[in-house]
């Protein structure tokens, strides 16, 4: 995975560079994956022809395409290789007063852990040990079956590498778009047209974003395999069945075998459109991710949201825990339509290779050895958050079965419906795995929290708290409790509560954090009651031509800062406070500390997670010496 914080470095030494010609020795970065491509959008006014003639204005880029729907422009960047170069010229185009904002196409990748294949039971739907687990760690699937096993008048998108559309498991639930049944007789209209003018050819079982044409069919294997865990038929005497028996698959071809962002937000904009024709969708399945934040990313799945649409995200495979600096996109979105979703084994504990995290992972779903279809009418065994999450979006088809839900419903009878493990507590949202039949008969009743921001800061931090069924906060015992203590309101409606921590707590670390009306208390979530700090070490000593400290926001909400400095053996001046919007860098210049010399004391404090470091220019010692903050 990416880091960051590397980036914000490459560019602190560029600044370095400028400022003092010195050289910089043995600086490595790596090579892979360089975008050649930027997404950018022009401020209102800027015409088709205008815009691209701004485009080629910049020497070395090219127009490539309009994303209409999402007013961006995706151009063609010649001649880099590198990929910090390439984010240090978005930057500069950040400050182009025709553009709004600009960002590099960032890959996305299929979540997905290939495994030898074998035929076994799909441990996943009903597991009775059969495969050395653990009896019931399933979604109890059999028992959801005697509510609904779905129906095919409920549409589910599968963003991925396409389907094997003719596959003996899956041609009975694909999707068809009659605005291409040419001749009516419910068969492929393959007659060379675009019959419904959306822009592709005879896109019968959805589209091919990746190569621009109408034929979603996989040569790679993973949105079948995707496609078969969601909604394989079932009752049929062929192979598997997927979570819903009855359901239509709408194939969204943008991963060759990998994609771009520019690519998967035009299949975004390829599915609400046929939403506003009227297709049924309920949910799209993303079973992939990527380690950079997208601005134009988020709108798109914001786009999904406001039109109803849920979405079923991979939390991603690097066995870590997300947040600080490890993120996963589209999984991480503070979105109420997105679930985020870890992976457990047979046994009911979360997956080896499984990313976790309270505020990033929503839930956990079976994502190991999964049996479903694959090419060539076959089937295999895979792992992965991306064979995960389609159990979550066959759930979701489930649940919109029944009738008419709401994504706020949709999204509290998943997490609310899970079977609790003790091995999930603290790491993941909900604390437990996905229940398929709990999700569909569930009583819903009482406040329900969905999140909370920020997730940590001092007594007397502004709290937000969305979720369901607050009320309007006027009967007796209505409030919000904070580590035992009650908090001051500031606002409060059915679905957002505004709150302080009380500003004598003297508790630090996690504290709880719940609402309770007079139906009862919500779920409880952790509040982490204290500043982030970080530390950074004296430089060396020699003749200090500049030292500034730099304060690097890689996440995507406000930072407040405090950079508390002073010479050693001296108190330390009053604290100067930082702000920095999202993704900025901001450089402190230490000579107004009197920090000069090989004697230095400094630390910052932040309601966030940072990348602290130090640069001081040294012309005695010729050199530029980083220093890197540390935690404490």
């Amino acid at each position: 995975m990416t880091s960051r914080p590397k980036v914000f470095l490459f560019v602190a030494l560029l600044f370095f560079l400028g400022c003092f010609g010195v050289e910089i020795e043995g600086y490595c970065q790596s090579q892979e994956d360089v975008p050649s491509k930027i997404l950018v959008r022009f401020r209102q006014g800027m015409g088709g022809p205008v815009r691209k003639g701004q485009a080629l204005a910049i020497p070395g880029v090219k127009f490539v395409r309009s994303i209409r729907r999402f007013n961006v422009d995706v151009l063609k960047v010649q001649g880099v290789a590198d990929k910090q170069i390439l984010i240090d010229l978005v930057q500069n185009l950040r400050k182009n007063p025709a553009i709004e904002w600009a960002e590099p196409n960032f890959r996305r990748y299929p979540n997905r852990t290939p495994n030898d294949p074998q035929f076994s039971d799909q441990w996943h739907l009903n597991n009775t040990g059969q495969t050395g687990g653990t009896a019931g760690a399933d979604i109890s699937a059999p028992q959801a079956w005697d509510i609904t096993s779905g129906t095919q008048s409920v549409v589910v998108a599968i963003l991925d590498t396409g389907v094997e559309y003719t596959h003996p498991d899956l041609e009975g639930n694909m999707w068809r778009n009659l605005g291409e049944d040419w001749n009516g007789d419910g068969s492929p209209g393959r007659n060379g047209i675009d019959d419904d003018h959306n822009g592709y050819v005879d896109d019968y079982y959805g589209a091919d974003i990746a190569n621009g044409t109408g034929d979603p069919l996989d040569t790679y294997g993973h949105g079948t395999h995707v496609a078969g865990i969601i909604g394989a038929v079932g009752n049929n005497n062929i192979g598997v069945c997927g979570v819903a028996w009855d359901v239509s698959l709408m194939a969204v071809k943008f991963l060759d075998p990998d994609g771009s962002v520019a690519d998967e937000i035009e299949g975004i904009s390829y599915i609400l459109d046929q939403k506003e024709k009227g297709v049924p969708i309920c949910a799209v399945n993303m079973s992939f991710g990527g380690s950079e934040y997208s601005r134009f990313e988020e709108e798109a799945l914001q786009s999904l949201q406001d039109a109803g649409i849920m979405v079923a995200a991979a939390a991603g495979n690097e066995g870590g825990e997300l947040g600080g600096y490890s993120s996963n996109y589209p999984s991480s979105y503070s979105l109420t339509n997105i679930i985020s979703v870890a992976a457990t084994d047979d046994t009911d504990e979360l997956a080896s290779f499984s990313n976790y995290g309270f505020y990033y992972v929503d839930v956990a779903a079976p994502g190991q050895d999964i049996l479903s279809s694959y090419l060539g009418a076959s089937y295999d065994r895979l792992s992965g958050t991306s064979m995960a999450t389609p159990v979550v979006t066959g759930t979701l088809a489930l649940i919109f079965s029944m009738g008419n839900r709401t994504v706020s419903e949709a999204r509290e009878r998943i997490i609310r419906g899970v079977d609790r493990l003790e091995g999930l507590s603290g790491r993941i949202f909900s604390e437990g795995r996905v229940n398929a039949a709990r999700a569909l008969s569930l009583e819903l009743a009482g406040p329900f929290i969905f999140g909370i921001g920020p997730v940590s800061g001092d007594p007397g931090t502004e709290v937000n708290i969305t979720g369901v069924r607050f009320g309007n906060g006027s009967s007796d015992g209505d409030g919000v409790t904070i580590g035992g203590a009650e908090a001051q309101i500031v606002s409060w409606t059915a679905n957002r509560i505004v709150c302080r921590v009380p500003a004598d707590m003297a508790t630090t670390g996690q504290i709880e954090l719940y609402v309770h009306t007079h139906e009862g208390n919500s779920n409880i979530v952790y509040f982490n009651l204290s500043p982030f700090r970080y530390r950074v070490t004296s430089a060396p000593a020699g003749n200090q031509v500049g030292s500034y400290l730099i304060l690097c926001n890689y996440g995507e909400e406000v930072v407040h800062a405090k950079v508390y400095a002073g010479p050693s053996g001296a108190d330390v001046i009053e604290p100067q406070e930082e702000i920095l919007n999202p993704w900025e860098v901001r450089y402190v210049n230490l000579k107004e500390y009197g920090l000069k010399g090989d004697a230095n004391l400094l630390w910052v404090e932040s309601d966030k997670d940072l990348a602290v470091s130090m640069i001081v220019a040294d012309t005695a010692l010729r050199g530029i010496y980083y220093i890197e903050g540390q935690a404490f």
